[in-house]
């Protein structure tokens, strides 16, 4: 570990303290692996990364361009993780089509990964489309939902590409039973801007 885990246990002490903070932002760091690592490129690399290599990373960066006390340095140190992440992952681009179970009982997120080549023109037009107005309604919940941060955590890990479940709950600190109503409060949200912007289109 690259830093003195005493002179950062007050700073996260909202945390839990330096070796919860430390466990959590492990977790989440392993979590950004599984879903951005994969076959080929850069993704490739990923998969030969440890977990708590990556979280250390982050902190040599975080002192390296320094930072103000708080929460502030537990959120930049995730910014820092999955940046690092990302940037190693972003020579291999894919195609996802995003649909939220429309049932008000489920909780589950489908995706589907398809290579745009293999599609005709139409077909490959289709899902740029439905991907990008997808992302253009989760894009604007989260400017509608910062009253409801759990939602607005559960977005965003929607947006960074998280689609299992438990990865989620992960990255957006959320617990089980946490996730199940949250998403279902954004299943709602997600809904009325649906609705509006039909109704904005006639």
């Amino acid at each position: 570990m690259p830093v003195d885990p005493d002179a950062l246990d007050g700073l996260l002490a909202g945390r839990g303290g330096f070796e919860a903070a430390y466990e959590k932002l492990v977790a989440a760091a392993k979590a950004w692996l599984q879903t951005y690592g994969g076959d080929s490129g850069g993704r490739a690399l990923l998969r030969q990364l440890e977990a708590a290599d990556v979280v250390d990373t982050a902190f040599d960066r975080l002192f390296t361009e320094g930072f103000s006390p708080g929460e502030d340095v537990y959120l930049l140190l995730r910014r820092h993780i999955r940046n690092h992440i990302r940037t190693i992952a972003k020579s291999v681009k894919e195609r996802q089509t995003v649909r939220v179970d429309g049932d008000e009982e489920s909780t589950r997120i489908y995706l589907q990964q398809t290579d745009p080549l293999e599609q005709s023109a139409p077909e490959r037009a289709l899902i740029i489309d439905d991907l990008e107005y997808c992302m253009k309604v989760l894009f604007r919940m989260t400017s509608e939902v910062k009253d409801d941060p759990q939602v607005l955590a559960l977005v965003s890990a929607i947006i960074e590409g998280f689609r299992d479940p438990d990865e989620i709950c992960v990255v957006a600190e959320l617990t089980k039973p946490q996730y199940d109503a949250t998403f279902k409060r954004m299943k709602r949200r997600f809904a009325q801007i649906l609705a509006a912007s039909e109704e904005d289109k006639k």
